[in-house]
Parts: C-alpha cells; structure tokens; sequence
C-alpha cells in the first residue's frame, strides 16, 4: 500500500471526481490513461487491504477519467471495467445493493459493446451478478445466471479456471440454502479439483495468490457445511482444517472474518453472506 500510495503522488487525495472531468479534458490521452491507472490501482490496494473507504475516491476518479472517452481503446475498456467492478463490490458492502447491480450491469454493457463480452473480465463481473442475487436471497436468479455462466464458460473452454471454481461455488450456496446437501457437496468438490489443478499450473507464478486462497479457503467451508448437513462429521472436520490452512496464508485483514473463526456455527446464510459481500470480485 506504501508503494501505491508513494507511486500517486502527493497532494491527489485532494482531488474530488467532479474536478476530475476538466483535468480529464485538458490531459494528452495518454496522460489521462496514466493517471487512472495510478488512481485504479491506489483503490485496488485499498480494496485489498479491506480498507473499502478509503478506495472509493481513487476508484471513482479512475471511472471519471476513463469516461471521458467516447471510442474507448481496449485498455480504457478494461480498466474502467475494473473500477466498475470494484466499487460495485464496496457498493454491496454498504448496503447498496440496487446501486452495485447498476455498476455491474454498466461494466457488461462497456465489455460487451467493446467486444469484450466473451471474455474472463465479462465473466467475473457476471460471476459477481450472481453472487449479489445470492445475497439478497434472490436464489432462483442467482442460481440461473450462475448456471448459465457455467454452460458459456464451458462453451469458451473457461472450465479450467479460478473463475469456474468460484461459480461452482456459488452454486454449491444456493444449493445449501436450498437444502440440496448432496448436490452442494458435488459442486463445492468439483470447484476445489478444478483450484487444484490450477494451484498445481499458476499459483506460484501468479499475483493472485491471495485472491485463490481466499477462494480455496470458502469452498472448503462450503463442503464442511455440505458434510455437516449430510451428517458427515469427520469429512467435515477436515474440511474445517483444511479451510483454516488456507486462511493461515492470507493477509491479516481476512484471518479475522467469521468465516475463519467460527465456521462450524455459520449457517448457509452466512456463507451466502461472504460469497456476496467479503468474496474477491475476481
């Protein structure tokens, strides 16, 4: 966060994004592309470290910025996407629902129109369509949206990713809340082979090591719940322990969430809860 903050130089944090259109105006292209990516990743560390307040403004400036364009170039396109993406999530943390659904509907109009619509980056923020509709108990919508991601993903041979894993997981969710034990411990398994697989391929290699563990660590709980439910006690404790393995080695904002501390008391709800709300968007 240091770095980032280091890296956007001093006196920024004074900038509102209503002020950010005239600079936007007056900047080369290149200049205002420069400048939102530094505000875009200054709220990504933010966002990261769980400090969602903060990221607002840097992520907002960087939307403002990469607005001003009518014919937007294919980075523009995927860093407001991400912008889009992450506010949509700080939007869900404070309770704005209807406001994340707008952000997120917005970043698949600018990929799709942009030709991105087939792409992981349109996937994620469907991924994260989904997971909202679980949140607000939505269940049959987020189960069809998350079922339909499934065959796309299968169709644009996407079944080999983290992404896939996380939609499994999504469904495994719905699946518990909906008291499909069984068919919940299928889907969490299936996401858990198809992470391995990666791990064993990219992890080492990868930036989103924290974004996978994180990842890892939920699906594992959502299979100790599905065991539980099953009354598969001992399959469950180990899954329990297995999840706080994975826990063990994120960074320290995340070691503290319910999810980690008391997992064998969470309900479905609650698990619903984190796939919505604390889950990485991508």
């Amino acid at each position: 966060l240091s770095d980032a903050v280091a890296s956007y130089g001093a006196g920024a944090d004074s900038l509102e994004p209503a002020a950010v259109v005239e600079l936007a105006r007056e900047l080369s292209s290149s200049a205002r592309i420069q400048r939102a990516h530094l505000e875009l990743a200054l709220g990504e560390a933010y966002f990261d470290g769980m400090m969602y307040a903060e990221a607002e403004l840097p992520l907002s400036r960087a939307v403002v910025l990469l607005a001003v364009n009518e014919s937007p170039s294919l980075v523009e396109l995927l860093l407001n996407a991400t912008a889009l993406l992450l506010l949509s999530k700080i939007r869900v943390i404070n309770g704005q629902s209807k406001q994340a659904h707008l952000l997120l509907v917005r970043a698949l109009q600018l990929l799709t129109n942009g030709g991105l619509g087939e792409t992981m980056f349109a996937v994620s923020v469907v991924s994260n369509l989904s997971a909202l509709y679980l949140g607000e108990r939505e269940l049959s919508k987020a189960s069809s949206v998350a079922q339909q991601l499934i065959d796309v993903m299968n169709f644009l041979a996407f079944e080999e990713t983290p992404e896939y894993a996380d939609i499994l997981g999504v469904l495994g969710v719905t699946q518990l809340i909906f008291g499909n034990f069984s068919i919940a411990q299928e889907h969490f398994q299936q996401a858990l082979q198809v992470l391995q697989a990666w791990s064993e391929r990219t992890w080492k290699q990868s930036v989103a090591l924290q974004h996978c563990l994180e990842l890892e660590m939920w699906l594992h709980c959502g299979l100790g719940k599905a065991f539980t439910a099953l009354q598969r006690y001992n399959e469950a404790a180990t899954e329990f322990g297995m999840m706080r393995d994975s826990a063990s080695r994120l960074s320290p904002p995340f070691r503290n969430c319910e999810i980690v501390t008391n997992p064998e008391n969470l309900d479905a709800a609650a698990l619903a809860r984190w796939a919505c709300v604390l889950r990485h968007p991508y």
